[in-house]
């Protein structure tokens, strides 16, 4: 189990200054890619990455801020907060993307630039916070319960489930506005990814397309009997790092595997030296993606 941290105000206070440092500089920004400096795209670039970093090591310690907790406090899926990146010219298609354990919508809201077209709204949900057993019952924003990291410990199927309801509930709503399910993609990344390809194997709503990023297939075991036939077809693209250290390349790629025995399209793209991280190079593969399966 990983270290738990208690009483340590110096690090609430760290904590609050990055959410608030970082919080203001992503609010600042306009978000057409076409209006980016390259300076100022390097900038937020290394600015995510080292929110990242500092992100992997506080949860690594098994700490969360208390102060953040009393502010939200501990809610369920159904008041999930979103962040919403309009399109830049006539909203045709939208993109729903996952963060992972410990993150929120606004932390991936400054990558959109690097992954969207002009016609692709992007919703970025942020998880509620929930107690996790794997930090000794600490809550922090997560989209499931994490018993552990090892193979073979059991998963949160209730919290999955619940997840897979919220994401239909999106696509309900992106349909009532006038966008058809398929014109929609789901993506994430770490647990986020897991919840997107939770959706995939069990939503009755046809998307049309899935992204997967440094991710792996949740409740295998529970599947092909409750693997849903509406995205059999469904384009589905993972990636994964070679050098992840917190989901092990050995997952992801086991993960598609399985996938694929079970008639599922998928592209499996590794990245050597990447680890439990995004990268550049990534970002372009995830823009041609979607453009391929979200056409203007």
């Amino acid at each position: 189990m990983p270290l738990a941290i208690t009483n340590c105000s110096w690090m609430s206070q760290l904590a609050q200054e990055i959410h608030s440092r970082y919080s203001d500089r992503y609010s600042r920004r306009a978000y057409a890619f076409d209006g980016y400096e390259r300076r100022e795209a390097r900038d937020l670039w290394d600015t995510w990455k080292d929110r990242q970093i500092l992100q992997t090591l506080v949860m690594l310690l098994g700490f969360v801020s208390t102060a953040a907790v009393g502010r939200r406090g501990l809610c369920r899926m159904a008041s999930v907060q979103k962040v919403v990146v309009p399109a830049r010219g006539e909203h045709r298609s939208t993109a729903i993307f996952l963060h992972g354990l410990g993150d929120s919508g606004e932390g991936w809201q400054p990558l959109v630039p690097y992954m969207t077209s002009s016609h692709i709204k992007f919703i970025l949900p942020s998880a509620p916070y929930r107690r996790v057993t794997m930090f000794g019952g600490e809550a922090v924003p997560s989209w499931t319960d994490v018993k552990g990291l090892e193979e073979g410990t059991p998963e949160d199927k209730e919290g999955f489930i619940e997840c897979v309801g919220m994401i239909s509930k999106i696509i309900q709503e992106e349909e009532e506005a006038g966008i058809d399910p398929s014109s929609i993609v789901v993506g994430g990344f770490s647990q986020g990814g897991a919840v997107a390809l939770t959706s995939m194997a069990r939503l009755e709503e046809k998307v049309a397309g899935i992204v997967a990023l440094s991710t792996w297939l949740p409740l295998k075991e529970s599947y092909p009997e409750e693997l849903s036939e509406s995205n059999k077809e469904t384009p589905i693209l993972m990636c994964h790092g070679g050098a992840d250290q917190v989901v092990p390349f050995s997952w992801g790629k086991l993960s598609a595997d399985l996938l694929s025995d079970m008639g599922r399209k998928v592209e499996f793209k590794d990245f050597p030296n990447m680890p439990h991280s995004a990268d550049m190079e990534e970002m372009k593969l995830v823009q041609g993606f979607l453009r391929k399966v979200l056409p203007e």
